[in-house]
């Protein structure tokens, strides 16, 4: 698998708000969240929603950095506080 991602390797760059039906569609090997510019916050609850519905049921293994390792961590009910 290794070898076959290096040599061909393709990707998706999507919304949050995307996320569920991208995976779908593209098929991916895995998932990567990245990090965000804003608080959790300050994001549509609806996109939230909708994200949690996604990762706490997808098999497709994910790999959360930064933002998107809270964002995780929110989906699956952990409270998260702003330094501010």
């Amino acid at each position: 698998n290794l070898n076959r991602l290096v040599k061909q390797p393709k990707t998706l760059t999507v919304h949050l708000s995307e996320l569920e039906e991208a995976a779908h569609d593209f098929n991916p090997d895995a998932i990567v969240l990245s990090g965000s510019l804003s608080d959790f916050d300050y994001y549509n609850p609806a996109h939230l929603q909708k994200f949690k519905n996604f990762i706490t049921k997808t098999e497709f293994p994910v790999l959360a950095i930064c933002g998107g390792h809270q964002l995780v961590g929110v989906a699956f009910g952990k409270k998260l506080s702003t330094l501010d």
